[in-house]
């Protein structure tokens, strides 16, 4: 990712909300919207050499082939967890954010059953060695 090209598109932006709060209060969540969307698309282009990173990794190696997906899917929902708490906190809700806190460690601790079962079966077998 070009650090520029973030910078430079936080800049405009910011330069944005503060002409247009002095012209128009209506225009704020507009360009709030917009600058949520950008910074998603630029987080998402940072990540994806990050992920297929990991999947040359999964490939060459087989041990790894297994967990690959437990991660990728673990890394998916704390981050959406994150942001909708986020998201939550700045609207006011405090009570949601707990719950969507509960919720999101609910999932990662169901995703995570498999592999302790994997890992203890692992263990199992090597100390029968």
């Amino acid at each position: 990712m070009n650090i520029y090209l973030l910078f430079g598109s936080c800049l405009i932006l910011c330069v944005a909300a503060v002409i247009l709060r002095e012209l128009s209060s209506t225009l704020i969540p507009v360009i709030s919207s917009i600058f949520c969307v950008i910074m998603c698309i630029q987080a998402v282009l940072t990540i994806m050499p990050v992920l297929s990173y990991l999947k040359s990794m999964g490939n060459n190696w087989a041990v790894l082939s297994e967990y690959i997906p437990y991660i990728m899917k673990a890394l998916g929902i704390s981050f959406v967890g994150t942001l909708a708490s986020d998201l939550c906190k700045e609207s006011g809700m405090s009570g949601a954010v707990f719950g969507v806190d509960l919720a999101v460690k609910g999932m990662l601790l169901s995703l995570a059953l498999p592999l302790m079962v994997q890992v203890s079966e692992t263990i199992t077998m090597m100390m029968d060695i």
